[in-house]
C-alpha cells in the first residue's frame, strides 16, 4: 500500500522486475483520485513500458491509511 513514486521499495521492485521481463503491470495510486465530475471512471498514465499507473474515481474524498470504506464511494 505505497504510491509507486513515493519510495522505491519492494512492490516497486516487484512491478518494474515484472513489467521488464514483458509483463503488463497496472499499478494502484492509493492516494490520488479523479474527482466525482470526471468523465471517465478511471485514468491510466504509463509510467514505463508494461507498467501502468491506474487512478480510480470517487464520489467522496477517501483516506486509505485512516477512513472507512463505505456503499458511496
Amino acid at each position: 500500500m505505497i504510491d509507486y513514486f513515493f519510495r522505491h521499495q519492494r512492490p516497486q521492485q516487484l512491478a518494474t522486475s515484472f513489467a521488464q521481463k514483458g509483463h503488463r503491470v497496472f499499478y494502484l495510486n492509493i492516494t490520488q483520485f479523479l474527482p466525482s465530475d470526471a468523465k471517465e471512471d478511471f485514468r491510466i498514465k504509463e509510467i514505463k513500458e508494461n507498467l501502468f499507473e491506474v487512478f480510480l474515481k470517487v464520489r467522496k474524498s477517501l483516506d486509505i491509511y485512516g477512513g472507512d470504506i463505505d456503499s458511496e464511494f
